[in-house]
């Protein structure tokens, strides 16, 4: 969002010289008010009033934002959940709920990522997941990867077939982010593994703690 124009409004204009140019410009306290974080908060509830300005304009965190839960939000947030785990999910909505700053990407990614593209149903889950993987492989995205191949397996994806889709990325991608992305791949599997064989193990009935 550009900033005002000399003599179009009033304001704390300030002369600057740009190589042999002098021109007025607005400070930047005085900017961030007009084109900081405002910018941002029409896209969810709760950013808005004096209160959170004041907050936005000292550089602090407002707590207590809260998501626009509309019905793409919502179906998008069940099949995150499915795909990703609850868990993961929850880390990050509650960090973003936490930090306006991150309650927008959080709610684009929720709304439009999962709630509008991968809940099409041009294709199935899986080949999402292999697609996913395939790209953040290419990427270097390897947090992301860890997750997105336990989703993989999520919706039905064996550990055979993640591994063809690795090798079929490192020969477009290169054997460094082939090697990087199977050594994360295989942490996720085996991670994945462990917490089935605990589950598995775990007392059940009535006795159990």
């Amino acid at each position: 969002m550009p900033g005002p124009e000399p003599g179009s409004v009033k304001g704390p204009w300030r002369r600057r010289r740009v190589g042999s140019i002098r021109t007025k410009v607005w400070p930047y306290h005085a900017l961030r008010g007009r084109c900081g974080f405002e910018a941002l908060g029409g896209v969810v509830e709760g950013t808005g009033g004096p209160g959170a300005a004041a907050g936005r304009e000292e550089g602090r965190h407002v707590a207590g934002s809260r998501f626009e839960r509309n019905e793409r939000f919502e179906r998008g947030l069940a099949l995150r959940e499915s795909v990703l785990g609850r868990e993961h999910v929850e880390r990050s909505l509650a960090r973003a709920e936490e930090d306006p700053f991150l309650l927008p990407i959080q709610q684009i990614a929720v709304e439009f990522g999962w709630g509008e593209v991968w809940s099409r149903p041009g294709l199935p889950l899986k080949t999402r997941s292999f697609l996913g993987i395939a790209y953040l492989a290419a990427r270097g995205k390897l947090d992301e990867l860890g997750a997105h191949v336990a989703g993989a397996v999520r919706n039905g994806a064996s550990r055979e077939e993640i591994g063809e889709v690795l090798l079929q990325a490192a020969l477009y991608c290169g054997m460094p982010v082939g090697l990087e992305a199977f050594r994360v791949a295989k942490r996720a599997l085996d991670d994945l593994e462990a917490a089935g064989r605990e589950e598995a193990q775990s007392p059940t009935g009535e006795d159990a703690p």
